[in-house]
């Protein structure tokens, strides 16, 4: 067991594009890779570079999953890759890893999609692209529309 001084070692914080203080450690990384099948636990780099260099990050309000009579908001970040590796089914593999606030911005869960762009922009939006949209790289890059 794992004392709570020892947690806070652990700790890993990271401030997003928007200037959010997002927490994970590196047992969530322990847990979240032995939860990936093998041939995509190589997609860990992936997913670190979701967080740091999002595409697009969405927020909204979520049921609690630890008390069903209340409330949390939720953070998720999203990026789209096109492929060549041919051991990827598709084309494209899209990335959701998902944060949780209770006391602070803590990982929930991490989202793999291969296949082609455009199913993985379909489940994208059908899934992942809701609430209120805190980042867009492609506004980034063009505020008020300028090309």
């Amino acid at each position: 067991m794992t004392s709570s001084l020892e947690g806070a070692r652990d700790l890993i914080k990271h401030r997003d594009v928007t200037g959010v203080l997002v927490h994970f450690t590196q047992q969530d990384i322990f847990r979240l890779a032995n939860n990936m099948e093998p041939e995509q636990r190589r997609e860990l780099r992936v997913v670190a570079e979701t967080i740091t260099t999002p595409s697009e990050i969405w927020q909204q309000w979520v049921r609690d999953p630890k008390n069903s009579d209340g409330w949390v908001k939720k953070r998720t970040y999203l990026r789209v890759l096109r492929t060549v590796e041919q051991e990827l089914t598709g084309d494209a593999l899209g990335i959701a890893v998902e944060f949780i606030y209770s006391m602070r911005w803590e990982l929930s869960g991490v989202h793999l999609l291969p296949s082609s762009l455009v199913n993985v922009s379909g489940n994208m939006d059908e899934v992942f692209r809701q609430g209120d949209l805190m980042y867009s790289a492609e506004k980034a890059k063009h505020p008020l529309g300028t090309q």
